[in-house]
């Protein structure tokens, strides 16, 4: 009975987790309208596409992830939660004390991943990795996103046969030298990206629009 008792604590303490991740937005019926109070009132806030495609109230203690360029095309979604009021493809209301957004506008991509999961990019889409794994790919990197295990030995690099080898902070890449380039950051950590972009930590980027400092990018003025 105990053991029972025990086993329905915690399946109702992680329903609890997930479903704090998402916030149902309010004031449904109104139709808001962005800088107007009119409709949201004080208690909530106007977010959404910059059109009439997707607005909702979300309430102030909470935020908004999603698009908002207006485009008809949008990707997304909030890890593992059911949809509720004001949660579809172009958006959500979200506890920022419980996770963290991630938006693209180009090309419309966007997630919420719990603060205990690694926000996870690629050009196509976004995921989450969670705390066993990490992130391998970004938007300039890959078409997909890759997670994998922190604790995964590292490849020698004899066993990327034709291809070549980077031995990058989260272990060995192996990559096509005819498209991508080892290159290194100016903390000296290296990192596989498609030619013509220089690294920065885990990401790369095109140097004529970002610098790198310490590790971290910038965006040039």
């Amino acid at each position: 009975m105990h053991i029972h008792t025990t086993l329905l604590l915690v399946i109702a303490s992680l329903f609890i987790v997930r479903a704090s991740i998402v916030v149902p937005s309010i004031h449904n019926e109104c139709g808001c309208s962005f800088g107007s109070d009119a409709c949201c009132g004080t208690d909530s806030s106007c977010y959404g596409t910059s059109n009439t495609i997707s607005r909702r109230c979300c309430p102030t203690a909470s935020a908004f992830c999603g698009c908002v360029s207006g485009r008809a095309y949008c990707n997304g979604g909030v890890w593992n939660s059911s949809y509720v009021a004001g949660y579809d493809a172009f958006g959500a209301c979200y506890d920022p004390n419980q996770a963290d957004c991630a938006y693209n506008p180009n090309p419309n991509n966007w997630i919420v991943c719990p603060k205990t999961h690694e926000i996870c990019r690629s050009s196509s889409s976004f995921s989450c990795c969670p705390p066993t794994h990490h992130c391998t790919t970004n938007e300039y990197t890959s078409s997909f996103p890759i997670c994998q295990p922190k604790n995964a030995d590292t490849i020698p690099c004899g066993q990327c046969g034709d291809q070549a080898c980077c031995a990058t902070p989260s272990g060995t890449s192996c990559y096509s030298p005819d498209s991508h380039v080892c290159t290194t950051d100016d903390l000296g950590n290296k990192q596989v990206c498609s030619k013509g972009f220089k690294s920065c930590g885990r990401d790369c980027y095109d140097d004529a629009v970002y610098g790198c400092f310490r590790g971290q990018l910038y965006q040039k003025n």
